[in-house]
């Protein structure tokens, strides 16, 4: 097998139906073997009778992955992969008809050293993202573009996970994907970064990431994810990510448990928060700065239950 795509969901049935529509019309390469690895992490609604439904239609490898995680469904679909290059895309995409032959072409140009990204831009379910919230939303709400023109990624940027590509080599080489990142409606904490995880270990392995400009999807928001909610929680999922680079902090000058300066800082931050609010004055930004802080908090406690409990 040639190409791989990876698609993972979990009871967004509809959405599903419609990515699966949108990829009859995605032009497979013509000098390539394809299959559409569709892994169903666990979903309880109509998932596995959609996936059904397009057998026939698309070269479907159906995958059930009984254990909660995107990260464990990703790993589960590079094991089912038998495609020399891997594309991941999301359950509730629409990409351009060329997709696939842009990520080959550029596959057979580079087989080795590189992996691959596309713009990505954000469909809401209704209206558009105001600009006070476009400021401090992700990407994974507010859409990805990196410009016209195929360029090489510095070191601190990275793709989305619902549109990069890479060789299955490497993939396999590096582990796939880190379990303990990664959405999980099963746990307490929401974590996230598992992509970029990866992708930091590609660069530490000498790989490189070139930007695709003309590999573009369409990623569906719905409104639950177009709301300030939604927006701070994957700050305070970033603050978690980063908790590891303060571990040495544990060691002394704490409160609660915690370093003291840490805990100072996410309280002052939470009381700017509070006053900007009453003197109505803009505190969005600083409010999502708090959650931050709180998410690393929170990381760090995480590290320290994990360090007491493996002595």
């Amino acid at each position: 097998m040639d190409l791989s795509l990876i698609i993972c969901t979990w009871n967004n049935s509809k959405q599903l139906g419609l990515t699966l529509k949108a990829l009859i019309n995605c032009s497979i390469p013509s000098d390539a073997t394809c299959e559409f690895i569709i892994v169903n992490n666990n979903s309880t609604d109509d998932t596995e009778s959609v996936i059904s439904s397009f057998k026939g239609k698309l070269p479907i490898k159906y995958v059930y992955e009984p254990q909660q995680g995107l990260s464990r469904a990703r790993n589960a679909g590079l094991k089912a992969a038998t495609g020399k290059l891997i594309v991941f895309g999301d359950d509730d995409i629409e990409p351009c008809n060329n997709w696939l032959k842009l990520y080959w072409e550029a596959y057979q140009k580079n087989a080795s050293g590189f992996y691959w990204g596309g713009p990505i831009k954000s469909t809401y379910e209704q209206g558009e993202l105001s600009k006070e919230l476009a400021a401090i939303a992700p990407g994974s709400v507010k859409g990805f573009n990196m410009g016209y023109k195929e360029i090489s990624l510095e070191a601190d940027k990275f793709f989305l996970a619902a549109n990069w590509a890479c060789p299955a080599e490497i993939l396999n080489k590096l582990g796939g994907f880190d379990i303990e990142k990664g959405l999980n409606p099963s746990s307490k904490t929401i974590k996230t970064s598992e992509e970029t995880d990866l992708m930091k270990r590609l660069n530490e392995a000498g790989w490189k990431g070139l930007y695709l400009p003309d590999a573009l999807i369409k990623h569906y928001v719905p409104l639950g994810k177009m709301t300030l909610k939604h927006i701070a929680s994957r700050w305070e999922a970033w603050g978690v990510e980063q908790a590891g680079q303060y571990r040495n902090y544990l060691k002394h000058f704490l409160i609660f448990g915690l370093p003291r300066w840490m805990v100072k800082r996410a309280i002052g931050k939470w009381l700017h928060y509070v006053y900007l609010r009453l003197t109505w004055q803009d505190w969005i930004h600083p409010y999502v700065e708090y959650r931050e802080y709180l998410g690393i908090l929170k990381g760090l406690k995480a590290l320290k239950h994990e360090k007491r409990h493996n002595g």
